[in-house]
């Protein structure tokens, strides 16, 4: 006998739930309960900085160096002005206007089926100021929030510490609104608060296809630059790069040997010397692919019939393609710029690649819509990346 819908149900989520730490599992698997959507809200907390006590005397110290050198800079420009001199007739000086800040701005749909489209984020600039001469009394954490709807119970709130930890913590919550079937709201706490993704889990890859703009995303994704390629396995979006024309490319690659040493543990460094050893033999330019073949969705470089920097996830383990900015579990909880996001059942991958809002947006629509199209969506297992 077939065990029923909701056995395999409960038996999903304990599966999923069986990622987070026992203190959050049982937290959240009580609000579970009768349950129908959920919301998750990346927040930027602070945490008291015990080494600031060690740390301040000596930041004291420099500053007070730091004022003398500026008041005897000050004294002497006096003292060089001679008697009176008014200088250019004593026009005022007005310090620059500060710029203004303009927020994250969003589409205000609230259907949980309607992909979110980001229209444009800019994010304060951080202090002019070297570390070495701020005084920090605290660090920031990066805390989620869960709520679950309807339920009077308040937020519950937790901390994670560590990339790795904070991914596949986004990826378990993703897993547990999949397998109960539920809304999902992803949202960063600004100011103001901005949503990074809304989904429903009882639809494949939590998003309707209908409501995917596709007209607008192949406009989007040509007007980039974007060749769309119908492949005997599913669709390929690339961007031809230029080459640099040989004559250059000797002198950079014979510039970048010199510094090699200094500079070959960046990935982004051995990306601009590979190519330019391709470029010195003459080989055809790379090109930036966006892909959905038969097994995997992802993105990779492709040059001389060779793939690097390839980040993919099997369609089998897929439960999301996100588009918006992230809140970063790095040491400073940083904002980062919108990214493409793979949610599995397990790790969060995310493409290292910059794409404006408008051309972000759009590639995630044609990759949705592509593994939609080939019918073979069993969320469930773990994301991976290949190399």
């Amino acid at each position: 006998m077939n065990a029923p819908a909701g056995a395999h149900a409960s038996q999903a989520i304990e599966q999923a739930l069986g990622a987070l730490p026992e203190s959050v599992r049982a937290e959240l698997r009580a609000r579970l309960a009768g349950a129908d959507a959920l919301v998750l809200m990346h927040i930027r907390d602070e945490r008291f900085r015990w080494g600031a006590l060690l740390t301040f005397p000596f930041k004291l110290l420099l500053w007070s160096l730091v004022l003398l050198v500026l008041l005897w800079v000050f004294l002497q420009s006096l003292t060089s002005q001679g008697d009176g001199d008014s200088g250019d007739g004593g026009t005022p000086q007005h310090p620059a206007a500060l710029q203004p800040v303009s927020y994250p701005r969003y589409d205000g749909s609230k259907d949980s089926s309607t992909p979110v489209y980001v229209r444009h984020v800019e994010r304060p600039a951080r202090s002019w100021l070297p570390g070495f001469l701020r005084f920090r009394f605290t660090v920031p954490v990066h805390t989620l929030e869960v709520v679950t709807s309807p339920s009077e119970a308040p937020p519950f709130r937790f901390t994670v510490s560590g990339e790795r930890q904070g991914r596949a913590t986004v990826a378990t919550l993703y897993a547990v609104a999949a397998a109960a079937g539920l809304k999902l709201v992803e949202l960063n706490q600004g100011p103001p608060p901005v949503v990074v993704h809304r989904g429903h889990g009882q639809l494949p890859l939590m998003l309707d296809p209908r409501k995917l703009d596709l007209e607008w995303a192949r406009a989007e994704v040509t007007a980039a630059g974007f060749e769309l390629v119908t492949t005997e396995t599913g669709l390929e979006l690339r961007r031809a790069d230029s080459p640099a024309p040989k004559g250059l490319a000797w002198v950079l690659l014979v510039g970048m040997l010199l510094v090699s040493p200094a500079f070959l543990w960046l990935a982004g460094f051995r990306h601009h010397l590979r190519n330019f050893l391709f470029d010195v033999r003459g080989k055809p330019p790379g090109a930036e692919v966006f892909f959905v073949d038969g097994e995997r969705v992802g993105y990779c470089y492709q040059r001389a019939g060779r793939r690097w920097s390839r980040t993919a996830v099997p369609k089998s383990r897929l439960h999301a393609i996100v588009f918006g900015e992230e809140l970063g579990f790095d040491d400073q909880v940083s904002y980062g710029q919108p990214r493409l996001r793979l949610i599995g059942n397990g790790a969060v991958v995310t493409v290292d690649y910059n794409l404006g809002d408008k051309l972000g947006n759009a590639i995630r629509d044609l990759l949705v819509s592509e593994v939609l199209a080939a019918k073979s969506i069993h969320p469930g297992a773990i994301a991976s990346t290949g190399s």
